[in-house]
């Protein structure tokens, strides 16, 4: 018993540090996505290896995990957005285009690492905060598998606001750059004040 609690304890440990870790060295970003003038808050990875852009104008993807917009689309094109459709986006792309053509829906190569490339079924939203900064008309990879670890996105584009390192040290009170105090770095913890 003694030892099954204690892997439990490391195990449990292990994952919240690894959460923690994140959050603490800014790769959570905080979005605001608007379609069809509605709005949805929800949390995306930085992930530095994301290199997926547009082929038109070579701008930053927003990948989403399933059932992220639904809630922003009519119901008869949150309908057509099943995991199975989206495995199959060229048979998608027609209806959803009939049904919301606003969303300009497309499909957009990808290639991943170990596996064969494929296309992913986008579209444009008419906002997205990412990080503090605002992109007008981003595009939105809708990816049929959930992202790993559960996250709603994958972003990887600029650093928005707040994101790196450095700048996490202006956040904190008498730790900032302008005041001389010590930088902030990796895998080394701070403790918020009071």
């Amino acid at each position: 018993l003694l030892l099954v609690s204690t892997g439990a304890y490391l195990m449990i440990r292990l994952i919240f540090r690894g959460s923690a870790g994140h959050g603490i060295q800014g790769k959570l970003l905080d979005v605001t996505l608007c379609i069809n003038g509605r709005q949805r808050n929800f949390t995306a990875l930085w992930d530095s290896g994301n290199s997926l852009r547009s082929p038109l104008d070579g701008k930053s993807v927003l990948v989403l995990a399933p059932g992220i917009i639904e809630e922003l689309l009519p119901k008869a094109a949150a309908k057509l957005l099943t995991h199975s459709g989206l495995e199959h986006p060229t048979e998608l792309l027609i209806p959803l285009l009939a049904e919301v053509p606003g969303l300009r829906p497309r499909l957009l190569p990808y290639q991943s690492v170990g596996k064969r490339g494929g296309m992913l079924l986008a579209v444009c939203c008419d906002w997205a905060e990412i990080g503090g900064k605002r992109h007008e008309k981003l595009l939105l990879a809708l990816s049929p598998n959930a992202l790993g670890d559960g996250y709603s996105a994958l972003w990887g584009g600029e650093k928005g606001g707040g994101y790196e390192i450095l700048e996490m040290a202006d956040r904190l009170p008498g730790k900032t750059k302008a005041s001389g105090g010590p930088a902030l770095y990796w895998r080394k913890r701070y403790f918020a004040s009071t």
